[in-house]
């Protein structure tokens, strides 16, 4: 047995010299970028003065220009003040830069700090953007030497070896930290598989790379006195480490959420707030807002909800509408949908929508299954066997963007269609509305769509936790068991009460109303590897040229955020037309 385990090692040992060596590639494939996108010659000139943009996009360059001289006009902070605000961008697209960077600049020149920017070492667009909002003060992620990464993977393989299950991992912590959630959800995300078949090399080797991202941000945090930190995702490597160790360290984060110009912020402050759903409204918030307007508030939250599923919802929320809604729409009957496959209409429809397997498995915080394909198979396994209804099933929308899926919601769905007459898709061009309409129960894991059924009239079935769930229903994490049952029994779930409603329809107020701002820095085009970055750049230019910092309702907001240590930002202007401004001071 001693013998297998050290051969094992020995392997794995060699697969890490080839994962290195990968690493080189990707080295070089960041090489090829500049070259192709920056003058070699002004690249040079770069790395002797940092404030220097060698891109060969004139409109990047006018921008960071221009970007440079209004910012240096808001430079109020004092950076003797040793409560440094750390700023952080791993995504690698302006888009994250950008928001991120100015959030950090309101927070500078309101607590008086200066900015100690966190980002790899080869983002070279993250640095000259970051630069031209005044940032001087750098720290970058490298890649660790051999012995390093040896000696880490070693560790990591034993403690694999004692680990043993994925259940064991997905429950390992240390320091406060939930390695475990955070590596099983990056080798997700990096392998494009959709579970976690064993504890195989990648494991091993991104469990390491976790272990060495920890002292490498120990190190930092040392090195500086911060209590804040701004940053957008909390999840995957390096970010979900970054974000439990500040929190661990009682470093509040303000994170982000929000794309691509209507935003909002959002203040984590400590450890018990890891798995907390960004969208999440604070209890206190919720109260203050509705205590004497709720009649008021549900009224304006149900027009927004109507507008929503009746058209193309809120045409600020780009990158919703891109993957949620079809440009050819219609509507179809309950009649159209048991016609079109066959049915008996008088079963009941059950719809079922799904989470992509890639992205958001553990943000929710409790949730009953392993992750999202455990809860859609163990769910469509158990709708094959119940005929006396039948299901509409939705696959995620964002599976045509996430290419690197090996198999995706569509792939499981299609495998059970093919084999049972009771589960087949929703139609490609039903509407929202007719979507809900024709369904008797929703079911979801966590999704948002279970806010949208119930505000429509319908129960819905979850099995995990929800942004707004603990606030109005009191959700409480349940078993298996009583999940089954649910799903077994929906045509006994009773619809949800008009006080219910009501409270769900001024929740949708609030968080689409109140709590997201348009920033007028902010370009209107959707967040996306394949952008046309001329185009990016030219539309954030004529944005920074009409720019005035006194007159940003965005910045006002944020700074009414903190004065009032509120958990989410606030739109001053809609709380001013709500006549209860006086009433939070």
């Amino acid at each position: 047995m001693y013998i297998v385990l050290i051969l094992k090692l020995i392997l794995y040992l060699f697969l890490l010299l080839f994962q290195r060596i990968k690493n080189i590639r990707f080295k070089f494939q960041i090489l090829k970028f500049f070259i192709s996108n920056y003058s070699l010659k002004n690249l040079f000139k770069f790395f002797q003065d940092r404030n220097i943009n060698p891109s060969k996009n004139l409109f990047f360059k006018k921008f960071t220009s221009l970007n440079q001289n209004k910012w240096k006009k808001t430079n109020f902070y004092n950076t003797n003040n040793k409560d440094d605000i750390f700023l952080t961008s791993f995504v690698h697209l302006p888009e994250d830069v950008i928001p991120n960077s100015i959030i950090a600049k309101y927070l500078a020149n309101i607590k008086k700090s200066k900015i100690i920017a966190i980002i790899d070492k080869e983002d070279i667009q993250a640095e000259i953007i970051m630069r031209s909002y005044g940032i001087k003060n750098f720290r970058y992620l490298k890649n660790p030497s051999i012995i390093s990464e040896i000696i880490f993977f070693i560790k990591s393989f034993f403690l694999l070896e004692k680990i043993k299950t994925f259940k064991n991992l997905l429950n390992y912590k240390k320091n406060k930290i939930h390695f475990g959630k955070i590596v099983i959800e990056h080798v997700i995300r990096h392998t494009g598989k959709p579970y976690i078949e064993k504890l195989d090399f990648k494991v091993c080797y991104f469990l390491a790379q976790a272990f060495l991202l920890e002292k490498k941000i120990e190190k930092i945090f040392k090195e500086f006195s911060s209590r804040s930190m701004v940053m957008s995702e909390n999840q995957f490597l390096p970010s979900g480490v970054i974000f439990q160790k500040a929190l661990t360290n009682k470093i509040s984060v303000f994170g982000r959420s929000g794309a691509p110009k209507k935003i909002s912020v959002v203040k984590f402050s400590n450890v018990n707030e890891i798995y907390t759903e960004r969208a999440q409204v604070s209890e206190k918030f919720y109260s203050l807002i509705t205590k004497k307007n709720i009649n008021f508030i549900s009224e304006k939250g149900k027009k927004l909800f109507y507008k929503r599923v009746n058209k193309m919802g809120d045409p600020s929320f780009k990158r919703e509408n891109f993957f949620s809604f079809n440009k050819s729409i219609k509507n179809y009957s309950k009649k159209d949908i048991c016609k079109l496959y066959g049915w008996d209409e008088n079963k009941k429809i059950l719809g079922i929508y799904a989470h992509t397997f890639l992205d958001g498995n553990y943000v929710v915080g409790w949730r009953t299954f392993n992750d999202n394909f455990d809860w859609l198979d163990s769910t469509l396994k158990v709708a094959s066997n119940l005929k006396k209804f039948n299901f509409l099933a939705k696959p995620h929308p964002m599976d045509k963007f996430y290419k690197r899926a090996k198999f995706n919601t569509s792939n499981l769905i299609g495998n059970y269609i093919e084999r049972y007459n009771n589960i087949k898709l929703f139609p490609d061009d039903i509407s929202i509305k007719s979507g809900l309409k024709v369904i008797d129960v929703g079911i979801t894991s966590h999704g948002t769509v279970s806010l949208e059924c119930m505000s429509y009239g319908k129960p819905c079935i979850t099995a995990g936790r929800t942004s707004w769930g603990d606030m109005i229903l009191n959700e409480k994490p349940i078993s298996k068991k009583k999940y089954f049952y649910s799903l077994v029994n929906a045509e006994k779930l009773l619809k949800p009460k008009k006080d219910v409603i009501k409270k769900l329809h001024s929740y949708i107020y609030i968080q689409q109303n109140l709590m997201a701002i348009e920033h007028p820095l902010l370009a209107d085009i959707l967040v996306n590897r394949d952008v046309n970055r001329i185009q990016y750049w030219r539309e954030s230019l004529k944005l920074l040229k009409k720019y005035n910092f006194k007159n940003d309702i965005f910045r006002s907001s944020f700074e009414y955020q903190i004065k009032n240590n509120f958990r989410h930002t606030i739109n001053l202007k809609k709380l001013e037309q709500l006549k209860i401004y006086e009433k939070l001071i």
